[in-house]
């Protein structure tokens, strides 16, 4: 199924997808803008927009609330 099912017994029998990305080893908790992210984060920020469909509004680089981006949409 591309979308959740809404039967129980249908969803017991959907497997999950895995798929696997480069990390990146770079800290980001002081970035203050999107293009600054280390380039394997931005690919897979990049990457989990296209898999929802939905674009990036809200992005959180570290636990601090500063430590949280707004996107222009």
């Amino acid at each position: 199924y591309e979308t959740v099912p809404a039967a129980v017994d249908l969803m017991l029998r959907c497997k999950p997808v895995y798929e696997e990305m480069d990390g990146w080893q770079e800290p980001t908790c002081d970035i203050t803008r999107l293009e600054d992210l280390p380039p394997k984060a931005k690919a897979y920020v990049d990457r989990l927009c296209d898999l929802t469909g939905a674009p990036l509004g809200l992005l959180s680089v570290g636990p601090k609330r500063s430590s949280t981006l707004r996107v222009a949409l």
